[in-house]
């Protein structure tokens, strides 16, 4: 298991975690596609850890499975291939951003990564800018729902905590 981060090449440390530099996991199979997609994603900004193939990727998800905002995965890996990582993602509850970047897909397989909820299908060779603007815009994405989510919660509690003088909470609306 490799990691390739903007602030550390040894590894993400539990203050780098903390921080809220999006991290990536990315699966490919291909050490050279691998070195790269990290290299291309940690400079823009990322924090990136790879994983040779699905087995390794499920192995590192279990150990800390809130690490990751986004999964950059190949379809051709074995001995479990992309669908599979895909799948058991999924059922294991991870409701983050997929991304396929892999060379070929029948017809079949795209479907069967559509109904997966798979956020997005980059077929290789690609532009890194591609790359880099996809795991982007998941990454605003999630951040954006966060916010909504906490700009709702307070809307919906604010008053509540007013009327009943809670603590930076004016007694009054005028």
């Amino acid at each position: 298991m490799n990691t390739v981060s903007s602030n550390s090449s040894s590894g993400p440390t539990k203050a780098s975690r903390n921080k809220k530099t999006p991290r990536i996991l990315c699966v490919e199979d291909n050490d050279a596609v691998r070195d790269v997609v990290c290299h291309v994603l940690s400079f823009a900004g990322f924090q990136c850890e790879s994983a040779p193939n699905g087995k390794d990727a499920l192995e590192r998800y279990a150990q800390g499975p809130d690490d990751f905002d986004v999964v950059v995965t190949d379809h051709w890996m074995a001995p479990v291939n992309g669908l599979e990582l895909v799948t058991s993602l999924r059922l294991r509850g991870f409701n983050r951003g997929i991304i396929v970047h892999t060379a070929h897909l029948n017809a079949l397989e795209r479907i069967a990564y559509e109904g997966l909820g798979v956020d997005a299908i980059l077929i290789k060779p690609l532009e890194s800018v591609k790359l880099v603007e996809t795991v982007s815009e998941l990454t605003r994405n999630r951040r954006m729902r966060r916010m909504a989510a906490a700009v709702h919660w307070k809307t919906k509690t604010t008053p509540l905590l007013a009327e009943k003088g809670g603590v930076g909470c004016r007694s009054s609306f005028k």
